[in-house]
């Protein structure tokens, strides 16, 4: 049977999100190196479907043969692309001590998110040293209406990102998740006056959190920074009360690029497309 163009889009979209689903298990699993048990246990595909993935993902350079029998690691594409990305690498690697001294202050987790796309993505965190406490790994991603440091982006993203994300179908993850467009841009213009803003379990029950944008002179957001903790101990008082921490190590992190990471971004940002176009988180 020959597939109609709708639904030959729509198999070649699946395919699509399960080969980079394949590629997230790294992140999913922080290891180096997988094998087909772990494709089926996070994907849910037959062996004989994973197989095929990871064959297709190595002939074309995003995989290689990993040390172990049946083993897979990181191709040497992946390396070349992750040179595109030295601005946020750089900015992660700079983050990482003040996040360390963050939650010193503050005793809960705290990261920095830096809009890729239309998703807000995690590139750095320093966990809480409480028992109960707040997980959320490096590489995790949500859309750009869910969540304060997800808000935070978004509100000083380009006007077209906000109105794409406006326009699009608001998914909601708690009852506290804002689906409303008119809701959701006026938390934008709050966020903006306010240069802050708190959620209470929008993403994650029981969270409460509070973020700042990392605002360099050019006045558009290159990442946000959070602090993140189980809602029972943080109300808005005790959230409110880690804002000039955050806002601290939101200066720090908006000092200029080096050259080199500078460099890389402008060569990034003149070989994209002028409009971008794409789904919310």
């Amino acid at each position: 049977m020959r597939l109609q163009p709708r639904q030959r889009q729509g198999h070649e979209l699946q395919a699509l999100e399960r080969g980079l689903g394949v590629l997230e298990i790294f992140l999913r699993r922080n290891t180096d190196e997988i094998v087909i048990t772990d494709v089926g246990e996070e994907l849910g595909l037959p062996r004989s479907t994973g197989y095929r993935f990871l064959r297709v993902l190595r002939e074309h350079g995003f995989l290689e043969p990993g040390a172990r029998r049946g083993g897979f690691r990181l191709g040497g594409k992946v390396a070349l692309l992750s040179r595109h990305a030295r601005p946020a690498l750089y900015l992660a690697e700079v983050a990482r001590p003040l996040l360390e001294h963050l939650v010193g202050e503050t005793r809960e987790t705290a990261f920095v998110t830096v809009r890729a796309g239309y998703a807000a993505l995690c590139v750095a965190r320093a966990e809480s040293p409480q028992p109960v406490r707040l997980a959320y790994e490096e590489g995790r991603m949500m859309p750009l209406h869910a969540g304060c440091s997800a808000k935070v982006l978004l509100a000083y993203s380009p006007p077209a990102i906000q109105e794409a994300v406006l326009r699009s179908e608001l998914q909601a993850f708690t009852e506290a998740t804002t689906c409303d467009a008119a809701a959701l841009r006026a938390e934008l213009a709050r966020i903006r006056n306010d240069g802050y803003t708190i959620s209470q379990g929008e993403t994650d029950p029981g969270a409460g959190a509070i973020c700042v944008p990392v605002l360099p002179a050019q006045g558009e957001a290159v990442a946000a920074v959070t602090v993140a903790g189980p809602s029972f101990r943080l109300g808005r008082p005790e959230l409110l009360s880690f804002l000039p921490a955050a806002t601290d190590v939101a200066r720090q992190l908006a000092t200029p690029l080096p050259d080199d990471a500078r460099t890389s971004r402008s060569r990034r940002v003149s070989a994209s497309p002028t409009n971008e176009s794409g789904a919310g988180e």
